[in-house]
């Protein structure tokens, strides 16, 4: 909602924090990246922001439930998350792009206390 040329988003506090997150950074796609930004393109910017592939592939996320877990966000977002993961696991060309490659350093200290993947019992939700 704009209001006196002040944009305002509103969420439902009766919503989990995951879900407002996705709401918020989906709402922020929209007033960054355009008016006519269609749906599509909020929605991958809000799963950019919050669940970054090049950070995902670091820590070796695969699963939804690991996802959802690591980045707060719902079990939906991150199943759809994790499908698309499965796609970009198998191309294997992460880190090819400048812009990845300053993602994935600003993203380092997450990645840090994150690191011991290895069962969801060591999963750290920041």
């Amino acid at each position: 909602m704009k209001i006196d040329d002040v944009f305002h988003i509103i969420v439902n506090d009766i919503d989990s924090m995951p879900v407002q997150r996705y709401s918020i950074a989906h709402e922020i796609g929209h007033i960054l990246l355009s008016n006519g930004l269609r749906e599509y393109e909020a929605e991958r910017f809000a799963i950019g922001i919050l669940a970054p592939a090049c950070v995902l592939w670091k820590l070796n996320l695969h699963s939804a439930e690991d996802i959802a877990k690591v980045c707060n966000i719902s079990i939906t977002a991150a199943k759809n998350r994790a499908k698309r993961m499965e796609i970009l696991y198998a191309r294997n060309k992460f880190l090819t792009s400048p812009l990845e490659r300053q993602v994935y350093s600003q993203f380092l200290d997450f990645i840090d206390k994150n690191n011991d993947m290895g069962s969801s019992s060591h999963i750290k939700r920041v």
